[in-house]
């Protein structure tokens, strides 16, 4: 279900604009209204949730599958999540087993979406989850332990819980609009 403030911005694209001049009273170009209707008058729910996400320009998925990153360090955990990815109904990328790797996948591929581990082996997830962030790439997290290790600037992402099932991810996916079926 939409929350009401994505309902609105849905129904009327130029809604935010609105409010963000009103708001900060900011001049804005013409140009940059017209994209942004034009991105928003195209978006599905979770396309939505993906441009109030962050800077990313948002461009329609639905002619090839989402990309996907898996970060995990464990090896047979990973190959799994890497398999229900692609059950989902998108292409998995990696998988990575550490932060080294998971950003430097971040700045060399496309990708519509991620699905991290928090803890790889010494290190935590938490670079890769900011550099994704200010991507404007949206991201499930993945943990075996509490959701209090999650950062206060990561609670409004989905926490799943280990292990995983293709059930629950799934669900994550289609709610940042990037499974497929």
């Amino acid at each position: 279900m939409l929350n009401p403030l994505l309902r609105k911005l849905c129904a009327d694209p130029t809604w935010l604009l609105d409010c963000c001049r009103s708001v900060f009273d900011v001049a804005t170009s013409s140009s940059w209204k017209r994209r942004l209707t034009t991105r928003t008058s195209e978006l599905s729910r979770g396309e939505a949730v993906t441009f109030l996400w962050g800077p990313r320009d948002v461009r329609p998925i639905e002619n090839r599958k989402p990309r996907i990153l898996v970060i995990e360090d464990d090896v047979l955990i990973a190959m799994d999540v890497e398999y229900m990815v692609g059950e989902c109904g998108c292409v998995p990328v990696g998988p990575v087993s550490n932060v080294e790797a998971g950003l430097l996948a971040v700045r060399q591929n496309d990708l519509d979406g991620a699905v991290l581990d928090v803890n790889l082996g010494d290190e935590r997830v938490w670079p890769v989850a900011d550099l994704l962030h200010e991507h404007g790439v949206p991201f499930v997290i993945a943990t075996g332990y509490s959701t209090m290790e999650v950062p206060e600037r990561f609670k409004q992402c989905q926490v799943l819980h280990k292990p995983l099932t293709e059930v629950a991810l799934f669900a994550a996916l289609d709610a940042l609009g990037l499974a497929r079926r």
